[in-house]
């Protein structure tokens, strides 16, 4: 410490390798004297006692990170470190070397330093994965060791807190699957002891984000639910531990594409936490976002989403103030309601309010969420002002950022893949973009189940670029695949007979006139089964019919669809609208190919 204090002596020493020769002779000093010697024999000495607490340390000073690495995986060293520390306290060190030793490794790994084991930053997270599993063989053995161990017995109780501590160091890496895996165990420990607390309800719910950020939604979607019948039990429905389990359980059923499932668990916390002091005003924001990314999620209910994040922005601007990640977030997803309701001065106008709230909250933009946010925000406002170039640059910057920093973020990825796809079609990039939108499928096929909404969307989204490439089959294998996924979970709905109208849009111009008169039809009697109001997609099922059987020369049933077209129409727009003209054109067309002139006229002036 002199040594870097003094500004003399620090222009003439590289202090930095004095200080790593130094804390590299202890560590070779130390092995050559008590290389004899065991970790776990016998009771430690000072000596000893203090290189179980500190060697680790002095290693990582020295640059030793392959010695590091075997020291943390040595059976001797993490017995030794139980029987000197304590359980909870050995397994305490243990994970916080860990963690120093995983920041070094994946900065000396990023920069090619002689030092790391590593070849590539990939591998970096099984090396932390294995002393972690390590650990976890040492806990398991002193369990099973019951009262002949130099501290006597290990509970199950006293496994399941180290356990714990060892699922928060690797979720501090990201490493969400091994971090939900270890929390299972921890449960599990947790469970002979007790089989329903709030502590285990805890864990369940710790748990379930794990799995959640891993994307195993299913295992996720169990872990909390367990959680809110035991929170439900322990503290009582009025409780905010029950409220903030339930809003979890409904963004999980949110993310894993159960939509009205998720709006319920939604609604129920809204009524309880109208009963509740003003306390909970921030919980109630949350869940209010959460709501409004369900609808906006589920489409069709832009305007429920908007409603929804305004009242959750007053509700945490006056508990944040005007400036956090989080308000950024919900001004970011206003934005893009905004520009699906085709609002484009509001959406422009709101996304600066994000741009803003992000710049006044972390000036510097030092976390890559925040950098990728930033990126991304600025992309969207490129793509309303008509720069598709400018957006792809900024997509491809937050892409480049999200797989080299945060490769763990698959859905993320997928949708700048997505936005990449969309903005490479606007300057005509069409072989670009498919590739684009193929990685985008590949992706949320990975992380997702086979059968999730968003995978169905991504279908449909590739479908349009490949018939752009000519790449017919390809366009019609993803708009079946859609159509598969969406019958089987939503059943008859609004989105399923949309997507088959366009499934039997796209067999009509492969000139496939039999499957596209089926598809056409499945269409519009799934909408006439329907309570809710299918007029405009039933418009666009009856047109695509009609224009169908135009062009098949059967001109009755081609006028039948075009009379039902026209007539809902009118009733939606009024009789002044260009949808109506586009409706009239057609039918004169057809008048005309039969020669039928006069009639032909009177509807273009009609069109006119």
């Amino acid at each position: 410490l002199q040594l870097r204090n003094d500004p003399d002596l620090t222009n003439i020493l590289d202090v930095d390798n004095v200080w790593r020769s130094w804390n590299s002779a202890y560590v070779q000093a130390y092995f050559t004297q008590k290389s004899k010697f065991l970790w776990d024999e016998g009771r430690p000495g000072r000596t000893r006692r203090h290189a179980l607490e500190k060697m680790p340390t002095h290693m990582l000073k020295a640059g030793m990170l392959e010695e590091v690495e075997s020291l943390l995986t040595d059976e001797s060293f993490i017995r030794g470190r139980f029987w000197s520390m304590g359980w909870t306290e050995g397994t305490r060190s243990s994970t916080k070397d860990t963690e120093a030793y995983g920041k070094r490794l994946i900065k000396a790994t990023f920069a090619g330093s002689p030092d790391s084991p590593c070849l590539h930053p990939e591998e970096c997270p099984e090396r932390i994965i294995d002393i972690c599993k390590k650990l976890e063989k040492g806990l398991m053995e002193e369990v099973a060791r019951g009262a002949s161990g130099p501290n006597g017995r290990c509970t199950a109780l006293e496994a399941a807190r180290c356990m714990h501590e060892i699922s928060v160091s690797l979720a501090r890496f990201s490493l969400w699957v091994e971090g939900g895996r270890f929390c299972d165990i921890c449960v599990k420990l947790m469970g002979s002891n007790s089989k329903s607390s709030e502590l285990l309800a805890g864990l369940l719910y710790n748990s379930s984000v794990m799995y959640s950020e891993a994307n195993d939604l299913d295992r996720a979607e169990n872990r909390i639910a367990a959680c809110v019948n035991m929170t439900k039990v322990t503290s009582g429905e009025e409780s905010i531990a029950y409220v903030r389990a339930l809003c979890k359980m409904g963004d999980t059923l949110s993310l894993n594409s159960d939509y009205p499932a998720a709006d319920s668990c939604f609604h129920k916390c809204i009524d309880l936490l109208k009963a509740m002091p003003a306390r909970y005003h921030l919980d109630y924001g949350i869940v209010l976002y959460k709501l409004g990314r369900n609808f906006e999620r589920r489409g069709g209910y832009l305007n429920q989403s908007l409603h929804c994040y305004e009242e959750a922005l007053d509700f945490e601007k006056n508990e944040l103030g005007p400036n956090n990640f989080f308000i950024a977030s919900i001004y970011a997803h206003m934005g893009d309601v905004y520009v699906d309701q085709e609002d484009v001065q509001q959406a422009k106008h709101t996304f600066m309010e994000a741009l803003e709230c992000l710049i006044e909250t972390d000036v510097n933009l030092s976390t890559v969420q925040s950098k990728v946010e930033f990126l991304s925000i600025e992309g969207r406002l490129n793509s309303i002002h008509d720069e598709p170039r400018k957006a792809i640059q900024k997509y491809h910057n937050a892409l480049a950022m999200l797989e080299k920093k945060a490769p763990e973020k698959k859905r993320k990825i997928a949708y700048m893949y997505a936005l990449l796809g969309a903005e490479t079609v606007k300057i005509r990039g069409f072989g670009i973009a498919e590739k684009f939108f193929g990685e985008s499928v590949k992706i949320l096929k990975q992380v997702l189940n086979p059968f999730h909404l968003d995978v169905a969307e991504a279908f449909v989204n590739l479908s349009g670029v490949n018939s752009l490439c000519d790449h017919e089959t390809d366009a019609t294998r993803c708009l079946k695949e859609a159509c598969d996924i969406q019958k089987t979970r939503l059943g008859d709905c609004v989105e399923s007979a949309i997507t088959l109208t366009i499934l039997a849009s796209q067999l009509k111009n492969t000139k496939d006139y039999d499957n596209a008169e089926a598809a056409y039809k499945e269409a519009i009697q799934m909408l006439k089964g329907l309570e809710t109001d299918t007029d405009l997609a039933r418009i666009d099922a009856y047109l695509g019919l009609a224009d169908l059987y135009a062009s098949r020369g059967s001109f009755a049933e081609a006028l039948t669809y075009y009379d039902h077209c026209m007539g809902m129409q009118r009733k939606n727009f009024g009789d002044c609208h260009e949808d109506i003209a586009h409706t009239m054109f057609c039918m004169a067309i057809l008048f005309q190919s039969q020669d039928k002139f006069d009639e032909a006229e009177v509807m273009l002036s009609k069109c006119l």
